[in-house]
């Protein structure tokens, strides 16, 4: 009998080393093929990959470069699971047939994407200018966004993260949970946490809806049931208050509390109104080592698409909305807010910059219709320095920069063969008289 068990034992480890070796020689294979279908866009490189036999997957020395876009993306190590070896077989399976896995995990160390021109002008061609812009920016020069551009003049030349993200499906409830850090190098760092309710339900009824010839009604979509955030500064405020500062000529104190005047000041214009709560506390917000918490726990009567029309007060009873910084809690601390009122803000700005690029677009086409028009020789005075053209009684031409004038006598610079010629034209000999001036109509 311990024989057939010695034997025994034999054989199962001969059988786990060899489905170790086949999948880790069928990972290496399929991630082979995947960066090969990506070259035409994406060309994929990687030092090596591994696989433990608890499931984990370990990429090292990954690079990615986006031939479109011409980004470089560095990324030191990824790893990820779903489960023992035995899951990750049965991974693609469960997927094409609608089955989640009951956990699974990323991590990504040493991610960097550094800035270049592509990307800064990318950023600028595509991006929208959004109420959450002009607070960000206000107090701040002439910037009315922090672009990837302003970043770079506040002394950043990348961007470099490591982030880890955890997923966990809970079989009883139907509902999911996401849950993980990410850190941004000398910015900030992100804890988060969302729960999804309704999951296992809403694939389930779907399942039997698509069997049938035709759906009478979409299934009940998942709606979160938690959502946790804190944003920890880690040296973002300390460069942003030092750039604006230096663009405002004040001191970093002093930006801070009219950075704060400027914010308040804009939600007023479209009536909203920052409590004094809001005011005092805000100033620590854009501080240095500042920590920013936002919680939410909806309750079942609320909307999550009505959401763009709740107020505050409804976000709070509703939605179980709880804001705090450094863990000083903000209660409602704006009146008359709702995100539909709030994207006013930006609408008023953008129709402000319309209005102005029109302006702007205007007059250089009025510029472009500068031409020669005759004026009365007895205001000649008025255009010295002008291109003019002076006819003579007897038919002769002239053109030229008017250069000075006098009661008897107009100076004209012509061009001659032997170069710039200052030319004295008698008052009494000229029958035409005109100046290169702007017509003043639309294009």
């Amino acid at each position: 009998m311990i024989r057939f068990l010695i034997r025994f034992l034999l054989v199962v480890i001969v059988l786990s080393v060899l489905a170790a070796l086949g999948a880790q020689w069928k990972l290496d294979n399929d991630l082979k093929n995947f960066a090969k279908r990506l070259q035409p866009f994406v060309d994929l490189q990687y030092e090596s990959v591994s696989l433990s036999y608890t499931g984990e997957v370990r990429i090292n020395s990954i690079t990615a470069y986006v031939e479109m876009a011409k980004y470089n993306v560095e990324i030191g190590e990824i790893r990820f699971s779903v489960g023992n070896i035995m899951d990750l077989i049965l991974f693609q399976n469960n997927v094409e047939s609608n089955e989640l896995p009951e956990s699974a995990y990323i991590k990504i160390k040493g991610l960097l994407l550094p800035f270049n021109n592509e990307m800064i002008s990318a950023y600028k061609t595509h991006k929208k200018l959004t109420s959450w812009d002009l607070l960000e920016s206000a107090y701040c020069g002439d910037i009315n966004h922090i672009s990837i551009g302003t970043l770079e003049k506040m002394g950043y030349h990348y961007f470099s993260l490591n982030t880890e993200l955890y997923y966990m499906l809970d079989q009883y409830s139907g509902s999911i949970v996401f849950n993980g850090v990410t850190e941004f190098e000398d910015m900030f760092k992100l804890d988060y946490q969302m729960n999804i309710v309704g999951v296992l339900t809403f694939i389930e009824a779907f399942q039997n809806q698509a069997t049938m010839v035709s759906m009478n009604k979409l299934p009940a979509a998942p709606k979160p049931s938690l959502f946790e955030l804190r944003v920890t500064d880690l040296g973002y405020h300390e460069n942003k208050a030092t750039y604006c500062a230096g663009k405002e000529g004040v001191t970093q104190e002093e930006y801070y509390q009219k950075h704060t005047d400027k914010v308040v000041e804009a939600l007023a214009s479209v009536g909203i109104e920052a409590s004094d709560t809001f005011k005092s506390l805000y100033p620590e917000a854009v501080k240095p080592n500042s920590e920013f918490y936002w919680f939410m726990q909806p309750q079942p009567t609320f909307d999550i698409e009505s959401m763009p029309f709740y107020t505050f007060e409804e976000l709070t009873e509703l939605g179980g909305l709880r804001v705090s910084i450094n863990n000083k809690p903000l209660g409602n601390f704006l009146n008359n807010w709702n995100l539909e009122n709030f994207n006013k803000l930006a609408a008023v700005v953008l129709e402000e910059k319309r209005k102005a690029e029109a302006e702007e677009q205007r007059y250089k086409s009025i510029i472009l219709k500068r031409e020669y028009h005759q004026v009365p020789l007895t205001k000649a005075s008025q255009y010295v320095e002008y291109q003019v053209k002076v006819t003579r009684n007897d038919g002769t031409v002239y053109e030229g920069r008017l250069t000075k004038t006098s009661s008897r006598y107009l100076w004209v610079e012509v061009h001659s063969e032997d170069g710039k010629v200052v030319l004295p034209l008698v008052r009494s000999s000229i029958k035409r008289f005109e100046a290169n001036i702007v017509v003043e109509e639309d294009a």
